[in-house]
């Protein structure tokens, strides 16, 4: 399956805060375009009207940091529960600020449980001393080579970095955190100097946007970057993200926001900080949603998937429809935790005749609404909490296919 990479604009509450995380969105497509499923439009896997409990994904934070283990925030900080309970809330409590559907707020049915890691790797931690040794051009985004490794294999380091990780976390979610190795220098010699920037630090790609200004194809580096899931039996197990920058951003607000943000000089540190800390379970939301809503961006409505700094946490029903449908046709249903599965787990519905030839995985209840024939031509998965409901006149023919006890993990 060919992979789509993804390059996200990190933009805050106040769009002349981003400096450091500014970039351009290196993706093309339409917007609102996402991958093409098939074979499942008779089945229903997301439905509002259901009281039951959510699906768990398993993820990790994973916080690479120079060889010595310095660089980048402390595993132990306590950030990270604490932006794991923000994107729960989130996605427990889906709002719709615009008003643009109705039955909201809306539990999206899905959770997230994170562990945390570090990687002690200086070479995968610093993607600015990459480009320089590659002689990048500061008229090219850096953004295809440095934030989404995998476009075209180049950042060896962090690509084995991430590889090894991943098959030893086979099925997970995970968040790769790098930065900027000359920026965190300046500013961590500054810290322990006890003195100040004269003026805030711009790298070169930043620099020649600057001096540049309509450049096309120019920018600082993204945010982030994800890929659209694979198919069901993939042994890749790259559900993985990279995200940039939030050590530096760490200090530049707690230490020397009045050189790097001279409008908000007045303010506390904390209060720039938290500016940042709040809408970072927003940005690993949308950056998850490419992944698991398999789509491009979307602004309208300032949904989740928008481009816009105004965007919330707005996840209209068909993508709910489609986060699910993922989780359980897709490689993302390796990242499912069969182990908190109950009873109640929401059903999948099949609601019109409809042959199943592709392999997929059922959490909750399998309903055979009345009167449809479900035809099972491929491989189903059932979790020891599955029961299939035949409601009146319904019918399960298994035609080559195969009923089979287990979430379906590789």
């Amino acid at each position: 399956m060919k992979k789509i990479k993804f390059y996200i604009i990190f933009l805050l509450f106040f769009p002349f805060l981003v400096y450091a995380q500014e970039g351009s969105c290196g993706l093309e497509g339409t917007e609102g375009q996402s991958l093409a499923i098939t074979n499942f439009n008779g089945i229903k896997f997301f439905d509002e009207t259901y009281d039951c409990d959510p699906i768990t994904l398993k993820c990790n934070f994973v916080i690479i940091r120079r060889d010595n283990g310095t660089g980048n925030l402390p595993p132990e900080s306590p950030f990270w529960t604490e932006w794991q309970n923000l994107m729960n809330n989130n996605l427990a409590n889906i709002t719709d600020p615009l008003s643009c559907s109705t039955g909201y707020p809306l539990d999206s049915k899905v959770r997230v449980k994170f562990d945390v890691y570090t990687i002690d790797n200086t070479a995968a931690w610093d993607w600015y001393a990459e480009a320089n040794a590659d002689n990048w051009p500061s008229s090219k985004s850096p953004n295809s080579r440095y934030i989404c490794p995998r476009f075209d294999g180049t950042w060896d380091a962090l690509e084995q970095a991430m590889d090894e990780f991943e098959n030893n976390h086979f099925g997970d979610i995970n968040f790769f955190f790098i930065d900027n190795g000359e920026l965190v220098n300046l500013l961590e010699e500054h810290m322990a100097n006890g003195t100040e920037p004269t003026e805030a630090y711009v790298d070169r790609f930043r620099k020649y946007v600057i001096d540049n200004p309509g450049c096309y194809g120019c920018s600082g580096l993204a945010s982030g970057c994800s890929y659209f899931p694979n198919s069901f039996y993939s042994t890749a197990s790259d559900n993985s993200y990279v995200i940039s920058h939030f050590y530096s951003q760490y200090l530049i607000r707690n230490y020397f926001h009045q050189i790097f943000f001279p409008p908000f000089a007045d303010e506390l540190p904390e209060t720039v900080w938290g500016w940042f800390w709040l809408d970072a379970p927003i940005m690993f939301l949308h950056e998850m949603g490419h992944n698991i809503i398999n789509m491009i961006h979307d602004n309208s409505c300032n949904q989740l998937m928008s481009t816009y700094y105004e965007r919330s946490n707005y996840i209209p029903k068909n993508r709910l429809e489609a986060i699910h449908r993922n989780l359980s046709t897709t490689d993302l249903h390796n990242a499912v935790d069969c182990n908190l599965l109950t009873e109640n787990i929401c059903p999948i519905q099949v609601i019109s005749n409809t042959t199943l030839d592709q392999p997929m995985s059922v959490f909750g209840d399998l309903i055979i609404k009345s009167g449809v024939t479900l035809t099972v031509k491929s491989e189903v998965f059932l979790s020891e909490e599955s029961t299939i409901d035949l409601e009146a006149n319904a019918k399960l023919i298994v035609d080559g296919g195969k009923l089979t006890s287990g979430c379906g993990e590789s």
